[in-house]
């Protein structure tokens, strides 16, 4: 097990949040043959079965990070 730092979980943080700028994001989950049970009290969890994720990305086009960049502004005016 590694143990963070506050200064360099900041950075990881960071260095996620700059690689998802500008970014459009789709993720896919897919489940097989699943199957969930609560044993015994609500925080005991146990799954079976196959679960997949898919992680796409892609660049924003110009129109695109121009009306993310409005929608974003009329949100912070209100």
């Amino acid at each position: 097990m590694v143990e963070l730092d506050g200064e360099m979980a900041g950075q990881i943080v960071g260095g996620i949040v700059k690689a998802l700028t500008d970014k459009h994001g789709q993720m896919d989950i897919r489940l097989k043959g699943l199957a969930l049970s609560w044993k015994g009290t609500p925080m005991a969890w146990e799954l079976n079965g196959t679960v997949s994720i898919t992680v796409h990305l892609r660049d924003l086009t110009d129109k695109e990070k121009t009306a993310h960049r409005d929608s974003n502004l009329a949100a912070i005016r209100g």
